[in-house]
Parts: C-alpha cells; sequence; structure tokens
C-alpha cells in the first residue's frame, strides 16, 4: 500500500468521523494507528474497499475489549461520577502494629520481614529459615490478617 493511499484514508473524513465517534478520548492516536496497520497489511483494493477496510479496523478496534488498543488506552476511559470513597476523611488506616495484633511472634516477625524484604527467597536467605517454613508463615499471618480486617 502506498503512502499516498494511507495519507488519504487518513485524511479522509468519514474515517475521522468515526475514529471520534469511537474514540472520543484518543481518536489523533488512533488514527496513526490505524495508519500503522495499513502501512503494514500488503492488500490492493480499491479505493471504497480501502475506506471500508479502515472503517472496519476502527470498528474492531473500538469493539475488542481485551486487545492491544483497550489495553493502551484503557486509562482514558472516565470514572463512573458515582464514586464512593471506601476512607472517610480524618479516618486513619491501621498500622502495621494494629494489623498484626494478636498474630504469633515468630509469624508477626517473618510477615514484618516479608513486608520489608519483598520476596520469600530473601526472607529464607536472610534469617536461614526455610523457604517453605517462611511462605507457611506468611500465609498464616495472611489469613489472619484477612478475617481480622
Amino acid at each position: 500500500m502506498t503512502e499516498a493511499e494511507i495519507l488519504h484514508i487518513y485524511n479522509h473524513n468519514e474515517v475521522r468521523q468515526l475514529a471520534r465517534t469511537r474514540f472520543p478520548d484518543c481518536w489523533e492516536d488512533i488514527l496513526q494507528d490505524l495508519a500503522i496497520i495499513l502501512h503494514t497489511v500488503d492488500l490492493s483494493l480499491s479505493c471504497d474497499e480501502l475506506k471500508r477496510y479502515a472503517c472496519r479496523v476502527l470498528i474492531n478496534m473500538s469493539a475488542a475489549k481485551r486487545g492491544k488498543v483497550a489495553q493502551r488506552y484503557k486509562h482514558l476511559e472516565p470514572l463512573p461520577e458515582n464514586i464512593e470513597l471506601p476512607d472517610q476523611p480524618g479516618e486513619q488506616l491501621p498500622t502495621i502494629e494494629d494489623v498484626t495484633r494478636g498474630l504469633h511472634w515468630f509469624h508477626e516477625g517473618v510477615f514484618r520481614l516479608y513486608l520489608k524484604h519483598g520476596t520469600i527467597e530473601k526472607v529464607s536467605r536472610i534469617t536461614g529459615i526455610p523457604q517453605r517454613t517462611v511462605s507457611g508463615s506468611v500465609k498464616i499471618a495472611q489469613k489472619k490478617i484477612k478475617a481480622q480486617w
């Protein structure tokens, strides 16, 4: 496909209007993605067929919920207006002491090390405790914390 054909489709009013209606927040980026797709596809179509193909690609891009376009631009979707925030103003989140209160001293210590270092392997390497024991202790602490909070 030649650059002139791609440019013609890129600047075509119907294609631009479809991109604006399907992707109001990022339609210019979508048109550039469409141009890249058209550049990589080797088709010998007439002008009208090429326009229909471009529109079909745009419709498929907007309909696919798990496609590359949806993943790339999902952060641009507007949030619902009636979001309820879980935390009330002035309400403090629990501290680590509040959360780990009631745990056995061993599970609490291992869990704190796990929170600090991030992985079971690191905690095992630092303390010399076997990974399986560290993993079990972290799971016990997580279950109790989930049940409590």
